[in-house]
């Protein structure tokens, strides 16, 4: 419902929001709260002697978006209990429980002839953990695990970066470049020779083309592709660091919204 006032000014009442990284409403707000939420696990690092590393998982482009999408998503899987594993192995349980935390977040670029997507994710270990055991347990299970099922994927392409707290803002840009453009989508012009489409744009050149065009045609089949699908997640662990850390400074005094891992909820067109 709508409140109107004699003054001339209005206001909504009651409204719903679903709460989805893909809608032009919702994405960009969410993108705000979840970037703030990781830049303050990011600041608090150093008292509990941790560190970050950022990495990019993805795979080859192709044109069945749903393959692709369970594919990245079963090789990551695969890959992380495997590094679960093996930190439980030599740090102990209260280690894995209390100092091993994980962000994930799915992101795509848009081809007329397929998919690419990637899986911006932020991985908080201690210090001691080097960057070579990423590569030799995680990087490599993951190439291992999508070449087994039907895909290519290799080492070199997977990127991986310490987190340096000068780079937080650009790291953060870049994990959720999806939902902080979305705001912008009524403004930005997109070029019809443009070949290769953030979501952003591809909402914009679908509107262009209309319904019969190529690109709402790839909007429909992303969309279909990614019902059910979770797009963004953190381990449950994290909510219990985020106490640990305001206890240390003595502010407790919100309490902390917990936020439900989102799936996307395809509505006919």
């Amino acid at each position: 419902s709508v409140n109107s006032f004699k003054n001339g000014y209005s206001h909504f009442v009651g409204l719903n929001y679903c709460k989805s990284s893909l809608c032009v409403v919702c994405g960009g707000k969410l993108a705000s709260q979840r970037a703030e939420t990781i830049e303050f696990v990011l600041s608090q690092l150093d008292k509990f002697d941790l560190q970050a590393f950022f990495i990019t998982f993805t795979v080859e482009s192709i044109k069945d978006c749903d393959r692709q999408v369970k594919i990245l998503n079963q090789s990551f899987n695969t890959a992380l209990t495997g590094l679960r594993t093996w930190f439980k192995r030599e740090f102990g349980s209260e280690s894995l429980k209390n100092d091993f935390m994980t962000f994930r977040h799915n992101d795509y670029t848009f081809k007329i002839d397929g998919f690419h997507n990637h899986l911006h994710t932020l991985f908080i270990l201690p210090k001691s953990v080097k960057r070579g055991h990423f590569n030799n347990r995680l990087i490599d299970s993951f190439v291992s695990k999508v070449n087994k099922l039907g895909l290519r994927a290799s080492g070199a392409a997977q990127d991986i970066r310490k987190v340096k707290s000068c780079h937080v803002g650009s790291y953060l840009t870049k994990m959720f470049n999806l939902g902080a453009e979305l705001t912008s989508t009524q403004t930005k012009t997109v070029s019809k020779s443009k070949k290769s489409l953030t979501y952003p744009q591809l909402l914009k050149r679908a509107l262009d083309d209309g319904c019969k065009g190529e690109w709402f045609n790839i909007y429909q089949r992303f969309m279909t592709a990614m019902k059910g699908k979770r797009l963004y997640s953190a381990s449950n662990n994290v909510k219990d660091f985020i106490y640990r850390a305001l206890v240390a400074q003595n502010d407790v005094s919100e309490p902390l919204e917990e936020e439900v891992e989102e799936e996307v909820e395809v509505v006919s067109l």
